[in-house]
């Protein structure tokens, strides 16, 4: 299972995203080359008798899960280090900063900042307690 962690590094889908756009351009060219031209008119209909064409279709096919799954293990991978730079953050400095937040907003009478703000306190220590 390591090759699949190394699929969805950056660096690889750069990689594959180059090299899947740089084909299908260049069979894309071939397509239309391949076309026959009647009178100054390209018969399109002929499209779908050209390998070319199913390769095109087979790279968008395989493309769309490729992206939708790369999609889901960086947006997983980003929740995990917002979880743990959250937690480390918490346990550090974010009550005390909170706090400072907290009598900023007593101070300049907004209500609604405070009502947050109390609200995330009450996450925050509910978490910290579950620890």
């Amino acid at each position: 299972m390591k090759w699949i962690n190394w699929i969805f590094k950056p660096v690889s889908k750069a990689i594959f995203g180059v090299l899947s756009v740089y084909s299908s351009g260049i069979l894309c060219s071939a397509l239309v080359a391949e076309l026959p031209v009647e009178k100054g008119n390209i018969k399109w209909t002929e499209m779908i008798n050209k390998n070319s064409f199913y390769i095109i279709v087979a790279i968008l096919v395989l493309s769309i899960p490729y992206n939708a799954y790369a999609a889901k293990v960086e947006i997983n991978f980003r929740q995990k280090i917002n979880t743990k730079f959250l937690s480390k953050f918490l346990e550090d400095k974010g009550l005390v900063t909170l706090a400072d937040e907290v009598s900023d907003a007593i101070k300049n009478n907004d209500i609604s900042k405070l009502t947050n703000l109390l609200d995330m306190k009450e996450l925050i220590t509910k978490n910290l307690e579950a620890k």
